[in-house]
């Protein structure tokens, strides 16, 4: 596939630094094409499977899903990460669906997602949300599901050498980035999975990718290419794990029901409405079904008494952001998106 021109989506040009990693500071505002990644997971191995990606930023993780025929839907905290999302997606021809919404209290049913990913998202919250997300990976992923997720070490060469004098920030709402050891991401994972395994994702650096070869500026294509040589040397070299930068955290659910309501959004996928993610929400707040009103401007809860807003196609499926309903009404089991027309 070739370059996609970058149209009316500036908050990929403005951010590419921030989503992407530091090595793309000087490309802010210059890039005209959308870059492309590889996802590094096998193909899909049935048809139709799903997969969700925390914290989508731009959606670059989405259309390299759709690369490997993954159903891809993105969560963001933040609106406008959202809306740039869907756009990427539909520039890309992709058929993929993005929520706002908190890693914290996903707004997704049990059983759904064969993959789950999350590339340099997590790090920024803090250890209650972390352990909060980590139960809520487990309950939404499908039976057999996968899980790949990439974090920084506290171990790691540099990390050790730039941050190692810093404690994790306390405050839970703070964005900033922390660091754990090996270890302690394998005690944490371990309270909801069996069998978790780790490995090395990059090394003098966190979140590089091979790809950036090509989208990197001339003066930091020689840091990003000593960063890739140095991981290929710690993935083969038994040890150096514990000094790389950032790791992958992997694991997977064997055991699980059938989710009943993946046929229902599955019969409506063709129509490349967003809104057919509704089929796959509950509400944050009661845990309950969620349906779409008739003027399709909000997901309304019945068993918590709320209605979510939509705006531009998107659920904002925040705890904060439900509006009381003037009169509750009687719980329902009703799910509908809009005719196609």
């Amino acid at each position: 596939m070739g370059d996609v021109k970058i149209k009316d989506n500036l908050w990929v040009k403005t951010e590419i630094a921030s989503t992407n990693g530091i090595h793309y500071i000087d490309r802010t505002n210059k890039i005209e094409t959308y870059p492309a990644y590889n996802l590094p997971v096998r193909k899909a191995r049935k048809k139709n499977s799903l997969m969700l990606d925390i914290g989508t930023g731009w959606g670059r993780w989405l259309v390299a899903a759709s690369r490997k025929n993954y159903i891809p839907i993105g969560i963001d905290l933040k609106f406008e990460h959202a809306q740039s999302t869907l756009k990427t997606i539909r520039q890309h021809d992709v058929n993929g669906y993005v929520v706002v919404g908190d890693l914290q209290d996903m707004p997704f049913q049990e059983n759904l997602f064969d993959l789950v990913w999350s590339f340099s998202v997590i790090q920024h919250t803090h250890f209650d949300k972390l352990t909060s997300c980590v139960e809520h990976v487990h309950r939404i992923l499908a039976k057999s599901g996968k899980v790949k997720l990439e974090f920084p070490s506290k171990t790691g060469i540099r990390n050790k050498m730039k941050y190692g004098h810093l404690e994790n920030d306390m405050d839970i709402s703070s964005l900033h980035v922390r660091y754990y050891s090996i270890p302690e991401y394998m005690e944490i994972f371990k309270k909801h999975f069996a069998k978790v395994r780790t490995s090395v994702h990059s090394f003098l650096g966190i979140g590089v990718l091979p790809e950036d070869m090509k989208y990197v500026s001339m003066k930091n294509k020689p840091l990003v290419a000593i960063s890739l040589i140095s991981t290929f040397f710690a993935r083969i070299i038994p040890g150096l794990k514990y000094l790389a930068d950032s790791i992958y955290v992997k694991t997977e659910k064997p055991h699980g029901p059938q989710n009943t309501l993946i046929p229902h959004f599955l019969k409506h996928h063709w129509l490349k409405q967003n809104l057919n993610i509704v089929y796959l929400l509950q509400c944050p707040i009661s845990g309950g079904p969620v349906y779409l009103s008739k003027d399709a401007q909000y997901v309304i809860s019945d068993n918590a008494g709320v209605k979510y807003p939509i705006i531009e196609e998107i659920p904002i499926m925040l705890k904060r952001a439900a509006i009381p309903m003037e009169k509750k009404r009687v719980p329902t089991e009703g799910y509908q998106v809009p005719d196609a027309g």
